[in-house]
Formats: C-alpha cells, sequence, structure tokens
C-alpha cells in the first residue's frame, strides 16, 4: 500500500494540534488537564509563587493526580506564555514540598502523597486511566 503526500500532512497536522488521533481540531491546550499558570497582575505574589499555587490548587481539587505528568519546562512556558525559569521555579518548590517528582530528562509527575516513591513509569501511549501494576 502507497501513501500519498496530502494524507501524510492531514496526518502530521493532526498530530501536532493536539496528539490525539481522535482531536476535532481543538488547541492541545484545550485537552490538557494543566491549569492556566499565567500571573495575575492584581496579585502581589512573585510569578512563580502564584503558578505553584496553582498547580497545587489542582492537585487538592483531583484535576491533578498522582501519576499524571505534567509538559515539560520548555514546553509548558511556550504553551502559556510564561518564562521557562518561572515554571523551573515552581516545580522545584512543589518538589521541595512532596507534591511532584522531578526527574533529569523525563517530564515532571504529580506524587499523590508526600513521601510515597513516585509512580512507575508508564508508555505514554498507554491509556491514562487505567491501573497499571507498579
Amino acid at each position: 500500500m502507497q501513501v500519498r503526500a496530502p494524507l501524510l500532512d492531514t496526518l502530521y497536522a493532526r498530530l501536532m494540534r493536539c496528539g490525539n488521533l481522535a482531536c476535532t481540531g481543538k488547541s492541545f491546550t484545550e485537552h490538557s488537564n494543566i491549569p492556566d499558570l499565567r500571573p495575575d497582575p492584581a496579585d502581589p505574589r512573585l510569578e512563580w509563587e502564584q503558578a505553584a499555587d496553582r498547580v497545587r490548587a489542582a492537585i487538592r481539587s483531583g484535576q491533578l493526580t498522582s501519576g499524571d505528568t505534567l509538559p515539560s519546562v520548555p514546553d509548558l512556558a511556550r504553551l502559556q506564555g510564561l518564562k521557562p525559569e518561572t515554571v523551573r521555579h515552581a516545580f522545584l518548590a512543589l518538589a521541595d514540598k512532596g507534591l511532584v517528582h522531578i526527574r533529569h530528562g523525563r517530564t515532571t509527575t504529580i506524587a499523590g502523597e508526600p513521601g510515597l516513591p513516585p509512580p512507575a513509569a508508564r508508555p505514554s501511549w498507554l491509556p491514562r486511566r487505567k491501573m497499571w501494576p507498579r
């Protein structure tokens, strides 16, 4: 079977949009469970403190659960219009509190209960909500 260029172009465009083959045209951020981390200009706190608090609130509310992965620092900064240093500082503050696990060269993972080891890594192509042996 031979695949023609227009079909490949369409497939590639859809994959770049959100990574979900069932996407109906929404942007990646509309599919994401990541909260809006952009700072509120009226809030006197630093930008990284506001971002860390929003992630913390998403964990408390159940929007982010144990084992969920966060986009990489550069990707998250680009998607939300933040400085990479702001995102990095927020992630480090959350890691100090035991809320996320940061592994060099891998995505940051939501920890769940502070003090527990990180969840076992699973391939990104597997369904997100299914329980996998650890």
